[in-house]
């Protein structure tokens, strides 16, 4: 923590420190990690009583990143984790999901028509093309690979 403070050079990067330690022993961990100076700490809770008890025994901006369905924070939203001690919510797994489930539904209609002409929720190919910054990588393209 102390290496990553002295090389931060941006005031505004976020120096987060994570324990996967038991419950207990990560709670310690934590404490000790604000004491040295992390600006956020976080630790995945396994069940509900310590997602509830987790910003009571740590003294520190916590983050909690959300996976639903598994018991721990079931029927809350950001709004609520945040109103139980939580500084930050993020949802780290929602674009993996998402894209997945898109991909294979797509991959599915394509299987079963043959064709992407009824593939909804898709970009045409300039949107992608915008979307990626087509333009901007062809530009960096023949500057750093074509001279």
């Amino acid at each position: 923590i102390k290496a990553a403070l002295d090389a931060r050079t941006d005031p505004d990067f976020v120096i987060v420190a994570r324990s996967d330690a038991p419950f207990d022993e990560a709670c310690e961990r934590l404490n000790a990690y604000a004491e040295a100076g992390a600006d956020l700490v976080k630790t995945v809770p396994r069940n509900h009583e310590e997602f509830i008890q987790l910003p009571k025994r740590v003294k520190a901006p916590l983050h909690l990143g959300f996976t639903s369905g598994k018991g721990i924070h079931d029927n809350m939203d950001a709004w609520d984790i945040g109103k139980a001690g939580y500084k930050i919510v993020t949802f780290p797994m929602i674009p993996f999901n998402v894209i997945a489930f898109s991909g294979f539904q797509a991959l599915k209609t394509l299987a079963a028509e043959a064709t992407d002409e009824n593939i909804t929720g898709k970009f045409t190919l300039d949107e992608y093309f915008d979307f990626i910054g087509f333009d901007e990588l062809q530009a960096l393209e023949k500057k750093y690979l074509f001279k």
